[in-house]
């Protein structure tokens, strides 16, 4: 139950904060340009309370998600005889207005990345592969120790690269370009696609991790592996006679080790010995394993004041680069829809954040912001970027005429609600109880 609170709540603090900041934009610019507002609301819907100190009604609706700003005379085919409606302003000041909302959009994203590089920091996993999985293209063309310097010609500096570009590249054949034993080659290979996945999957993968030590930085207070004489710091060499490359192997041989084993570590440059009972029994396995309490050294770093500002306008950077490159996927068709997420996975994923801490939902508030604020000024009629598109014949003495407006908007909308549909659908498909039950349907009735 507090798990479904957290994220509920969690949800109604993402979406809230960033409708707010994009209507907000709206709502000042249009004040500064002298246009009336005739209401400000967040959420949907019938309103739960509103509250009008003057002439703008201040909303907040029964429906947490969306908002709006109505503006006077908002439809710009309209005819008005008032002076501070929004269709009788200069095109200049229109189109500042619509901009507005997307600029602190992508503002709020960079505000939050400053705080978040201050005192979470990032971690910074070198480009370097720990483990590949037995199942998939990887294995058998790449090794552990790896050094990926580039995939499918573009430059990789950390671990986290390959993840961001392996998932706008969909079914594309990868070309991991990689140093081994200081000699640089290029490994190519299919990627293989999930069916069956969650959210927080991408759609093809090529089975890799990235790489972690094989050492014990931290031990809990209640490890087992204290009582077994084993200390912060160790490194691990063997496991039943297997060479340890990394601290993903290591949990791999003891998987796929069980009963007593005899492990050698490395403490202050001496090899020991020291022996393990690994449960046999997968569910005994299983509690075993809670118990070791054990965290590989990862590199971690947080950033001063100034820092920060660099790296808040790399992260800000990088948001929108990555959107405009999975748009691109998209068009070319390299990137399937099924990787999209609608409003039901947005939820889902606002959700789960939530439930695990506070800096992770700040991150994904400010990259949500940013992506959001992106899209809204593309040139898609109904989206703010559309409106501003028809208003560009108006910046050389001419306006298109209202039916022209209308044809856009009718043929926007349509588009949208279609994209909406699409990916509502592939948001309900990956909810398993659900897939479940069509699949049991679906045997019912076809046999």
């Amino acid at each position: 139950m507090l798990y479904y609170l957290i994220a509920a709540l969690g949800f109604i603090f993402v979406f809230g904060l960033v409708v707010f900041v994009h209507e907000g934009g709206h709502f000042l610019l249009a004040r500064l340009n002298g246009v009336e507002v005739e209401a400000f609301a967040l959420g949907m819907g019938p309103a739960l309370f509103s509250y009008a100190p003057g002439e703008t009604e201040y909303r907040i609706c029964i429906i947490p998600l969306g908002g709006y700003v109505k503006l006077a005379g908002e439809d710009i085919t309209a005819d008005t005889d008032n002076p501070r409606a929004f269709s009788n302003q200069p095109v200049l000041r229109r189109m500042s207005v619509l901009v507005a909302g997307v600029l602190c959009n992508i503002l709020l994203g960079f505000l939050l990345y400053v705080p978040y590089g201050m005192i979470q920091g990032e971690e910074i996993l070198p480009p370097q592969i720990g483990y590949i999985n037995e199942e998939m293209p990887a294995y058998g063309k790449l090794q552990i120790g790896d050094e990926v310097l580039s995939l499918n010609e573009r430059p990789i500096k950390r671990f986290q690269d390959i993840n961001v570009h392996n998932s706008l590249l969909g079914d594309e054949e990868r070309r991991f370009l990689i140093r081994r034993d200081g000699e640089e080659k290029v490994i190519v290979m299919e990627p293989h696609r999930l069916e069956d996945r969650s959210i927080f999957e991408p759609t093809h993968v090529v089975g890799i991790s990235p790489y972690l030590a094989p050492e014990i930085e931290k031990l809990g207070k209640g490890s087992i592996l204290r009582d077994k004489n084993f200390e912060e710091g160790d490194r691990f060499v063997k496991i039943a006679g297997a060479e340890v490359k990394s601290f993903q192997q290591l949990s791999h041989l003891l998987t796929q080790n069980r009963g007593q084993l005899e492990v050698v570590i490395e403490r202050d440059g001496e090899r020991l010995t020291r022996e393990l009972t690994v449960p046999e029994a997968d569910e005994d396995f299983s509690a075993w394993a809670r118990k070791l309490q054990w965290e590989p050294p990862v590199p971690h770093v947080t950033y001063g004041f100034f820092e920060s500002l660099s790296f808040a306008a790399s992260e800000t950077k990088n948001a929108v680069q990555l959107l405009f490159r999975g748009i691109w996927g998209l068009i070319t068709r390299r990137v399937s829809p099924d990787g999209l997420a609608g409003p039901v996975g947005i939820i889902g994923v606002t959700g789960h954040i939530a439930t695990i801490g506070f800096w992770p939902l700040i991150n994904f508030t400010a990259f949500l912001s940013i992506n959001l604020g992106v899209i809204n000024i593309l040139p898609v009629p109904v989206l703010d970027g559309g409106h501003i598109f028809l208003s560009l014949p108006e910046l050389v003495g001419y306006k298109l005429p209202a039916w022209a407006f209308d044809l856009a908007n009718q043929i926007g909308l349509a588009l949208l609600l279609t994209l909406l549909i699409v990916v509502t659908f592939f948001d309900i498909a990956r909810i398993e109880f659900i897939t479940r039950f069509f699949s049991y349907l679906s045997a019912l009735i076809f046999g």
